[in-house]
Parts: C-alpha cells; sequence; structure tokens
C-alpha cells in the first residue's frame, strides 16, 4: 500500500472525517470526532487529485495512478475486489493515468487519458454500464470506449459521462427518465 500520508492531510483540510465513538473509526456513528493525521510533509502541489463521495463511502484520486477509496461496501462500490466496509483509504492499484472520478448511490467510475472509463460497485439496475446480469461488481471493470471524457456524475442508480464532442452519454435505471432518452421506466444501456 502506498504512502497516503499526504491524503490524510487533504482529508483534515477539506472536512472528511466521521462521527465516531470508535477508536478505530468503525462502526460507532454517534459522536463526532476530530481528524487525525499520519503525514510525513506538506501536500505534493505539483500532484493534479480530486475526490468524491458517494452514499456513505468516499474516493480520492491522483494523477500519479493512485485510486483510494473507504467506507461502506457491500456492492463492492470501494473496489478492492471484497465486499467489506473499509475504515481507512483502501488503494485500489495502478489502474492507469486517472483524469477523475465520479461516485453515485454504491458505485463508482474513472476515467482515464485516452477516453477509458471504468466502473465498479452495484449494477442492479445496470449503472456500471456493461453487458451483464451481475448485481455486484467488486472491481474497476472496462466500459465500452465513448470517446474522450471530460467529465461524469453518478446519480443513484444511473450514470453519465461528458465527451470532448459535448456529447452527454447516459446509462442505468431510466425510472423517471433520468438517462435523457425521452421516455422513462426500466433501464437502459
Amino acid at each position: 500500500m502506498r504512502n497516503l500520508g499526504f491524503l490524510s492531510i487533504l482529508l483534515m483540510l477539506a472536512g472528511c472525517y466521521g462521527a465516531t465513538n470508535s477508536p478505530d473509526g468503525g462502526p460507532d456513528h454517534d459522536a463526532d470526532t476530530e481528524p487525525t493525521s499520519d503525514a510525513d510533509g506538506p501536500l505534493p502541489l505539483e500532484t493534479d487529485f480530486g475526490m468524491a463521495a458517494g452514499q456513505e463511502f468516499s474516493c480520492f484520486w491522483t494523477s500519479e495512478d493512485l485510486v483510494s477509496c473507504w467506507g461502506a461496501n457491500a456492492s463492492g462500490q470501494l473496489g478492492d475486489g471484497t465486499t467489506e466496509e473499509r475504515w481507512i483509504p483502501t488503494d485500489l492499484g495502478n489502474l492507469g493515468p486517472v483524469l477523475g472520478i465520479a461516485t453515485g448511490g454504491a458505485h463508482s467510475c474513472a476515467w482515464f487519458e485516452g477516453g477509458q472509463i471504468r466502473c465498479w460497485g452495484s449494477n442492479a439496475l445496470g449503472q456500471i454500464g456493461i453487458a451483464s446480469s451481475e448485481m455486484t461488481v467488486p472491481t474497476p471493470r472496462a466500459l465500452d470506449p465513448l470517446g474522450t471524457v471530460q467529465s461524469m456524475d453518478l446519480g443513484e442508480s444511473h450514470s453519465c459521462a461528458l465527451t470532448e464532442d459535448s456529447r452527454v452519454h447516459c446509462w442505468g435505471s431510466n425510472s423517471v427518465g433520468q438517462v435523457g432518452e425521452g421516455s422513462f421506466g426500466g433501464s437502459q444501456d
């Protein structure tokens, strides 16, 4: 696992720390706690980074190919190959040159140089964007190319990507027309 000391400082500055009575930051969520840090030094400002918060979980990325997630994981939304909750950032390994990450209800997607998108977590309504009957996808799975992705946003059970050619691509639950294709009901690929 990589040294995440600078991540601890970023999370502290961003105010991203939970409420817990548990000394290990675990599941007892009754009282506010102060952030702690095991940082070795200052945040390297030459590194691009970002974070996203889903429903009861969070993810962090850097331009140095680091993706880490922590929190609830019943649907594999942390991408570490398990469905076990993680109370500290868990490194997903070298996924490649990350440009951004987005989180939804219980799924996550990252986009990369070259236009690749990888998603993981709940696929109950097709929100991962893969042609599969798998309900849970606990590791990052590549989607079919859409073009150069500029940004992504994820809802509770759907996902959208904005590409360089100003096109919006959405997939997943369309129960109230959220994929924007002119109808509602069911799931869309």
